[in-house]
């Protein structure tokens, strides 16, 4: 747990300033070994969109995932994963329920922030903020 909270504030402070507020102000465990927490940041004017800051915590090693979707099943929806292999933190379209189904999407709607995979023995870590 150390390291983690060690290697989330070194890339903040490798980093600079961040959009998300170091402790998000909603917290659920969605598992016994999973947490999610998340926190809306209203825009600050009309011409601006609110930011939605999401930061996962895993006790075991692997992908995290976080999707929302248009139906229960998921299809049409879109996904966020990350995987700490190759510290990528990617929007992905969810168009059917087989893996074959979720594609990557194209460079110009990777509108990501703030990502940041990390994974040791304790578990791992997923943090981003989107629009």
């Amino acid at each position: 747990t150390i390291s983690f909270i060690l290697s989330f504030f070194l890339h903040r402070l490798v980093c600079g300033q961040t959009i998300c507020p170091d402790v998000l102000t909603t917290t659920e465990g969605i598992t016994s070994s999973l947490v999610l927490s998340y926190q809306i940041i209203s825009a600050a004017s009309a011409d601006e969109r609110d930011i939605l800051c999401i930061h996962m915590a895993s006790d075991s090693d692997g992908f995290l995932g976080f999707a929302v979707a248009p139906t229960i099943d998921m299809v049409g929806g879109e996904a966020i994963i990350g995987i700490p292999d190759d510290n990528s933190v990617r929007k992905y379209f969810l168009g059917g329920k087989s893996a074959g189904a979720v594609e990557m999407k194209p460079d110009e709607d990777q509108t990501l922030m703030e990502t940041f995979i990390t994974q040791d023995e304790n578990g791992t870590i997923l943090r981003f903020a989107k629009y």
